[in-house]
Formats: structure tokens, sequence, C-alpha cells
């Protein structure tokens, strides 16, 4: 039969292509050190966080930021680099400001 060999390197294959699709939940036990809501703002740096400060609780929406302005949700980690320059705002799901910071 000229097609068993094709059959049987299918039949080996498919196990591991489908652990590619596996997904392992990540789980962590209290809160995220990055993401405390209730921490005083970061040091203000280069960014000029210090002079929007007033936003903190109005709606981002209504809101206008420098471009290049990374915005989080609150709770979450930031991605990437820390740059003193760059100037973040956590948002919370209400859309409410909660923190203006650099890094």
């Amino acid at each position: 039969m000229p097609g068993f060999p094709v059959v049987r390197l299918a039949a080996l294959l498919l196990p591991l292509l489908l652990s590619g699709c596996l997904v392992v939940p990540i789980v962590i036990d209290g809160p995220a050190p990055w993401a405390d809501p209730n921490a005083p703002p970061a040091p203000y740096g280069k960014c000029g966080a210090a002079s929007v400060q007033q936003h903190v609780g109005q709606p981002y929406e209504l809101l206008r930021f420098p471009v290049g302005t990374r915005v989080h949700a609150t709770g979450t980690a930031p991605g990437g680099d820390f740059d003193d320059g760059r100037l973040n705002v956590d948002v919370e799901p209400t859309g409410l400001v909660t923190r203006i910071w650099c890094g």
C-alpha cells in the first residue's frame, strides 16, 4: 500500500501539531506588584506627568495626551522597556483615568 507511510507520518505529527494549541493558564497569587492602583504615583521624571495630574479621575475619552503616550488598563502590566521620557496613563474599565506616570 503506497499511501501507508504518509498516513503513519500524519498520525505521528498530528499530536505534535495539536500540542502547540494547548493553552496553559497563568495563575497569579495575590495582586501583581506592578498593578497596585493605590500605589503613589511614580516619580514624574522627564515625561511631564506632573503637569497633567489634574486629569486623574476624569474620563479618558475626553482628554488629549501627547503622541507616544502609552495607555494601559488599570491592573495590567505595561509591556516593553522603561523610558523616563514616556507618559503612561492607566484607565479603568469604566473609562476613568486612575494614574498618570512616567516609564
